[in-house]
Parts: C-alpha cells; sequence; structure tokens
C-alpha cells in the first residue's frame, strides 16, 4: 500500500524558498541596474543572467506550490515575513560587494535546500523532493559562478 503523503512540510518549504528566491531575485535586479565601475559591462550582463534565471525559478516555485494544493504568496509583506534573507538597501555598493552578497544569499538557499531536501523526504513527497534537488543544483551552478567572479577581487 502507498505512503500517504503530507504536503505540510513541503507547502511551509516552497513558501520559504519562494520568499529567498524572489528576494535574491530582486535583489540581483537591483544590483544590475546600479552597478559601477570599470567592469560595468561584465557584471551588468551577469546579473541580467543571474536575475532571468531567478524569474523563472520564481515561478516553478509557485507553480509547485500550486501543484501539491497550496498557495503561493506574492505579496513584498508575505515574502518579508517569509524570507530568511535580509534586504541590500545600500545603493552603492562596490561591485566586489555584490558579488559577495549575493554569493552569500546563494549559500544560505543551499544550505536551506539540503536540510529541506531531507525533511520533505522524510514525508514521502517525492515530487517536491525532486524539484528541490533541481533548484540545489541550480543554485549551486550560480554560487560556483559567483565564486568565480570573485576570484578576480
Amino acid at each position: 500500500m502507498a505512503k500517504v503523503v503530507n504536503f505540510k512540510k513541503s507547502e511551509a518549504v516552497l513558501k520559504e524558498l519562494l520568499a529567498n528566491t524572489y528576494l535574491v531575485y530582486l535583489k540581483t535586479q537591483k544590483f544590475h541596474w546600479n552597478v559601477l565601475g570599470r567592469h560595468f559591462g561584465l557584471f551588468h550582463k551577469f546579473f541580467q543572467e543571474l536575475y532571468g534565471e531567478l524569474a523563472g525559478a520564481v515561478d516553478e516555485v509557485a507553480e509547485r506550490l500550486r501543484t501539491i494544493g497550496g498557495f503561493a504568496p506574492g505579496s513584498f509583506k508575505e515574502f518579508l515575513d517569509l524570507t530568511t534573507l535580509k534586504e541590500t538597501t545600500d545603493m552603492r555598493l562596490k561591485d566586489s560587494k555584490m558579488l559577495t552578497i549575493l554569493g552569500e544569499d546563494h549559500e544560505k538557499i543551499c544550505l536551506f535546500l539540503k536540510k529541506s531536501i531531507e525533511s520533505v523526504h522524510e514525508s514521502g513527497d517525492i515530487g517536491t523532493e525532486d524539484f528541490l534537488i533541481e533548484r540545489l543544483r541550480a543554485h549551486e551552478k550560480t554560487l560556483w559562478m559567483i565564486r568565480a567572479h570573485l576570484e578576480e577581487f
């Protein structure tokens, strides 16, 4: 007999992931808009590529939430209540600081995903477990690219 899946844990994980993904998406777009310095062209394009991937991820996380019967939060207040990341309000950061901040955010998301994959596995929700593994790979790849850019500094 098949195990009955409890989606409550998956729903909580996906809501936090959605909020964190949206916040890092917004932060990355802000850095794209406000990057300065001799590496402007490189980082303007790099940040655009990163926030483009994150925009798709936001939609995928929300759709996974709906797939398991949950509802996706979609207001700044809801996201700020759910996120474990911090906003960045400084408008004049050096490009290396922008990279460091994004690297820290992606690293936190990777740690959250690793922990969450285990707990979702225990609940029997293999669809969400697989989805989280896919998101983990994407954030690990982004973290690798950010760290490679930081080698220059």
